[in-house]
């Protein structure tokens, strides 16, 4: 069903039990809706994941990716969905960019912190790196899906290709939502 309109053919579901609170979090690739597209099996499927969550009929679609960048794969026949095609259906754009500028941002800190003679230097390199813009858009992201599964609402993250911008939000999420429940400090590395 799904996978015929999914990037990459991936999909994965994890259930949180939050608060009392039956709640799903998925995560898959972008669709492949093309220009004006639509699939009835993803409607309905999306319409289920709704459905798993008695406490509240919305659910949030998150796409890290850049409002920009999802409109170029939508005229590849990728894209995103039309939220006019579904029951329910809140869209949330995250502004987070691909793992390759990530790693060119990372190496650009790299460099500031064995290059840089001063602080001011330092700081101007940090800046220029764009590194701290990067790590902000991650952490609003992650931010969002842990207050969203808090509040009780399912959600369904994707970005092109499920991998590095989903997996990297999910994580943030997910080390949020053990805090708050274990009411310990877990700290993970997320390497990009």
């Amino acid at each position: 069903m799904y996978k015929f309109f999914s990037a990459l053919e991936s999909w994965a579901a994890y259930f949180h039990q939050f608060c009392c609170k039956h709640i799903c979090f998925s995560r898959c690739a972008q669709p492949l809706t093309g220009f004006s597209a639509r699939c009835v099996e993803d409607e309905m499927l999306m319409d289920a994941i709704a459905k798993t969550n008695p406490s509240s009929s919305t659910l949030y679609l998150i796409d890290t990716r850049p409002k920009m960048n999802a409109m170029v794969n939508k005229m590849q026949g990728k894209g995103f969905e039309n939220v006019r095609n579904y029951t329910n259906l809140r869209f949330h754009f995250f502004d987070i960019d691909n793992i390759h500028i990530m790693r060119t941002s990372l190496s650009k800190l790299l460099e500031a912190c064995h290059r840089a003679k001063t602080v001011s230097d330092y700081y101007k390199q940090l800046e220029a790196s764009s590194w701290l813009k990067h790590v902000l858009a991650l952490l609003e992201c992650g931010n969002f899906l842990a207050i969203s599964i808090a509040r009780g609402i399912s959600c369904v993250v994707h970005c092109s290709d499920g991998w590095d911008r989903t997996a990297q939000s999910v994580s943030i999420h997910n080390e949020k939502l053990l805090y708050f429940a274990n009411k310990n400090c877990h700290i993970s590395m997320i390497l990009f």
